[in-house]
């Protein structure tokens, strides 16, 4: 993207290995010199160049086929931004002044001048934003047609105008006047402007100590040859051949190959210098166009050359970073993910080293083969076809299936498969990346496992803990009623409850672990937390029912699950309202069963819940069963609704249902 003077940042110095130089300090000035100063610099530089134009390459001192400022103006503009259309402007009076013009014209010439800047400025940057550092063939031809022709029509007109009004032109002279003043500034642009934008920066040449010796021949020879074509160096021994105009286009080929644009812009702006001086002076191959031809000949001879050798740079610049993104494309094509890259109908073109390596098939083998070749039995034909549709319809697929090695062994892939379309959005490839998902699924199934053995540690120590505190607390109670007899007949019934929570929590009494029924175990801790809170806890179990039983291994953590639940909604305004409820159903499969706890009170906002519900979460979190339970709980009106989904393989049905 363009940048202004004032924001330039400077790369500091660099390595050699990378061909680049360091920053000079006349950049480092300037990127922290004020506006003022810069828009100075400007209208001086634009003057200067005016003023040579006027001396050296105009017809009568007016008119010329080379305008440099113009160039530089609309450079100006593109890196600085519309800003600088001030030191153009200032740029412009100062050349009027300079020239003994000062009057009611300047402001006029400036104002035309300013708006051809202005304009090409617009254009460059209409749609989409021009890439002054990207510098291609779509780049010179933009400039020159797009911005260039039109933007210096209008300061042609108004000038061209301006001179007609002020009487220093005739009527027969304003259209040969007209063609020049265009001619000269559309040449101007074409060569200065490239020249400063591409000059901002240092070239490239990698690697710099082995290509300057190469780049300073070319640029010398071709000024040496620059010399004898234009202004008739060593005219007697070299003769006619070596004054032949030709010769400088093998030489702007040379540079566009061997040094870039770069090379390019500053062998053209030098060759139109000692042209328009041989013109000047009447001497070298165009030693007759100033008089005769009012330069024409010599303004087409640039325009082409400088069309040959931009266009020949800027194309060769597009090839070698197309060579460079092939290159880069074909590294990144060998990563460590599987690629194919089918055709719109599924043929397999190309594979990378990384899907031989999954799957076992060569380019040669699976080239030409369709994705049939990876087909496992674990999905139908249907299942394929419904990828690849998706994938046309949606532009991608990501999922994970089984596929078939060639040693005839199913895996699971982690699959992407992405449609490629053409600019009329007609599917053309297909792209498919793999990524061997066996050792993710051994390391999911690992984690699972450990979870597995934490959460049976956490079920046993809390087992354990608990069955420890019962025990401890029933021998305080025996040994009080032994000590204190009239006390007995209360002492033994807390024993009882005591025993009671015992047993809800599968802890104690139970003679055949592996037959607890999740009805009765839910009626039991139901009846226990209400005689503990003195709150009456309804419980709806409707009739008849069919008996589900809980898996051996989570009967007590699911006993906890649902104290911890019953316990919570009781003392979380099922006590205050006397109205916590609870519902067994079955749900739409049989052996599933819904039990709904429900109570009076407002969930707090996340963020906000006590310390004391977030661990009693926690913990309902931490025992339920990974598979086979599902919980949820929300805010329903007035009420917190707690939902336990239980199904197989927790709970087993006993009989067939009879609702």
């Amino acid at each position: 993207m363009s940048q202004s003077l004032d924001q330039v940042k400077l790369a500091g110095p660099q390595s050699a290995q990378n061909g680049e130089v360091p920053e000079t300090l006349a950049r480092t000035v300037a990127a922290k010199a004020p506006l003022w100063l810069k828009l100075l610099a400007v209208a001086l530089v634009y003057a200067a160049l005016s003023r040579l134009a006027l001396a050296w390459f105009s017809v009568d001192g007016v008119f010329g086929v080379f305008w440099p400022a113009s160039g530089l103006a609309l450079a100006v503009l593109l890196v600085g931004g519309p800003r600088y259309a001030v030191g153009v402007f200032l740029g412009v009076l100062l050349t009027e002044a300079w020239s003994g013009n000062a009057g009611w014209s300047s402001p006029v010439f400036a104002t035309g001048n300013t708006l051809e800047a202005l304009i090409g400025y617009a254009l460059l940057n209409r749609g989409k934003r021009f890439q002054i550092d990207d510098w291609s063939l779509r780049a010179y031809l933009r400039l020159a047609l797009h911005a260039g022709v039109p933007a210096v029509s209008v300061s042609a007109c108004v000038g061209t105008l301006t001179l007609l009004w002020l009487g220093r032109l005739g009527a027969n002279q304003f259209w040969p006047s007209l063609l020049h003043w265009w001619m000269g500034n559309l040449l101007g642009i074409v060569l200065v402007t490239p020249l400063v934008l591409l000059w901002r920066r240092w070239p490239r040449l990698n690697p710099w100590p082995q290509r300057l010796p190469e780049a300073t021949l070319v640029l010398g020879v071709s000024l040496l040859f620059g010399q004898v074509v234009f202004l008739e160096w060593l005219a007697d021994s070299l003769g006619l051949v070596a004054r032949q105009g030709y010769w400088m286009f093998f030489f702007v080929t040379w540079a566009a190959i061997r040094l870039g644009s770069h090379g390019v812009v500053l062998l053209l702006c030098t060759v139109a210098v000692q042209a328009l001086l041989g013109a000047h002076n009447g001497v070298g191959f165009f030693a007759n166009d100033l008089v005769n031809e009012r330069s024409t000949d010599l303004w087409f001879y640039m325009m082409s050359l400088s069309l040959v050798g931009m266009s020949l740079s800027a194309y060769l610049a597009e090839l070698q970073r197309t060579a460079d993104s092939r290159r880069i494309a074909a590294i990144a094509f060998e990563c460590q993910e599987g690629i194919v890259v089918m055709d719109a109908e599924g043929t397999i073109l190309r594979v990378n080293q990384a899907f031989t390596s999954i799957t076992g098939y060569t380019q040669d083998e699976a080239q030409g083969q369709t994705t049939a070749l990876l087909r496992s039995d674990r999905h139908s034909a249907a299942f394929y076809e419904a990828v690849r549709d998706e994938a046309r319809r949606c532009g991608s697929w990501q999922g994970e299936m089984w596929h078939r090695r060639k040693n005839g062994e199913d895996y699971p892939d982690r699959v992407t498969f992405t449609a490629v379309r053409d600019d009329q959005g007609q599917v053309t490839h297909f792209v498919g990346n793999f990524t061997d998902a066996t050792t993710a699924r051994l390391q999911e199934q690992q984690r699972l496992h450990n979870e597995s053995l934490h959460r049976d540690a956490l079920v046993r120590e809390v087992h354990h803990r608990i069955k420890n505190s019962l025990q401890g607390i029933i021998g305080v109670l025996r040994q009080c009623a032994q000590n204190y007899p009239q006390t007995a007949e209360p002492i033994r019934q807390a024993i009882g409850q005591v025993q009671g929570i015992s047993v809800i929590h599968g802890l104690r009494g139970q003679s055949n672990p592996s037959s607890v029924q999740l009805c009765e175990l839910t009626q039991a801790i139901a009846s226990e937390v209400s005689a503990l809170w003195q709150a009456p806890v309804a419980v709806d179990l409707p009739q008849p029912w069919a008996a589900c039983t809980l898996a051996e291994s989570e009967a007590v953590p699911m006993a906890l699950v649902l104290n911890e639940l019953i316990h919570n909604a009781v003392k979380h305004g099922g006590k205050a309202h006397g109205d916590a409820r609870i519902t067994l159903r079955k749900a739409e499969q049989a052996d599933h069963v819904l039990i709904t706890i429900t109570n009076t009170g407002q969930l707090a906002p996340a963020g906000q819940q006590a310390k004391d519900s977030q661990a009693g979460l926690k913990l309902v979190k931490s025992l339920l069963p990974r598979s086979g339970t599902e919980f949820d709980l929300q805010q329903v009106g007035h009420q917190v609704v707690t939902t336990l989904r239980v199904t197989p393989p927790v709970i087993r049905l006993l009989k067939d249902p009879a609702l």
